[in-house]
């Protein structure tokens, strides 16, 4: 992700058009409403690192026949990049950490560890170049922007500047990247509902740089496997990012009934 800062200058009007992550789990009640994520979902990908300090892992997506029922593999295990730092928990699963288990926070390298749905889709390419997709689509240029700034109201919001009132040097992420990361992926709806400062933001499904070349918190993957699994999604069916370290994954698996 490139980081710039979403300025204006003189007297050029500044207006921010917000694309709001609907997100479903009440405060106070994460861990419960996180299960119910899964519980409703028949599509998970399922991301599981060697430990909470691995930017590596492996990428598999399962789906069942209805909510509740036994999954059953969609896309074999592919290998997948996180955040340089590894995987911390993210907002809304700290009753489920010990109390030496990282907690995601902005800017800590990290991807988040959880449970959380996946969004809207977005790239480079016009909407008919989209027209596979199941998934909205955003057709990315260079008017959109995700905001990580926990000072800002737009906090983890993916907005489209448009024109702005006074100078705003609120910290933002570009969505039209110079390189080929961005011209496929997906809006994971981590720290949505609502955001909470500091906890991290602009987590996306996308495509690596490299398979060498860790992220800055988001989960990315092969070209080739990311477009598999966006074709794969499918919004009726609740689809759902899974990221764990493998023991945690271990100890959760007859909890949270994963494959």
């Amino acid at each position: 992700m490139t980081r710039s800062a979403c300025a204006a200058s003189g007297t050029a009007i500044l207006a921010f058009l917000v694309l709001v992550w609907a997100g479903t789990a009440p405060a106070g009640q994460d861990i419960p409403s996180s299960q119910n994520l899964l519980a409703a979902s028949r599509q998970a990908v399922f991301v599981v690192a060697e430990g909470w300090n691995s930017p590596r892992a492996e990428l598999a997506a399962f789906e069942r026949e209805e909510a509740g029922g036994p999954w059953r593999p969609a896309e074999p295990a592919a290998p997948a990049l996180l955040g340089r730092n590894g995987l911390a928990w993210g907002a809304g699963f700290d009753e489920a950490a010990n109390p030496a288990d990282p907690r995601k926070q902005e800017g800590d390298g990290r991807a988040p560890a959880g449970i959380f749905r996946i969004g809207t889709a977005f790239g480079y390419g016009p909407a008919e170049s989209a027209a596979f997709l199941r998934l909205p689509y955003i057709p990315l240029d260079k008017t959109w922007k995700c905001i990580d700034d926990p000072r800002s109201l737009h906090y983890n919001r993916i907005v489209r500047k448009t024109g702005v009132a006074r100078p705003n040097r609120t910290g933002c992420e570009e969505m039209l990247l110079e390189d080929h990361r961005y011209r496929w992926g997906a809006f994971v709806e981590y720290n949505s509902d609502p955001p909470r400062p500091g906890r991290g933001s602009c987590i996306f499904l996308h495509i690596w740089l490299d398979p060498a070349t860790p992220t800055s918190g988001c989960t990315a993957l092969d070209e080739e496997r990311l477009l598999r699994v966006l074709r794969w999604l499918r919004p009726k069916a609740n689809p759902v990012l899974v990221q764990l370290p493998r023991h945690e994954y271990v100890r959760l698996r007859e909890f949270w009934r994963l494959p």
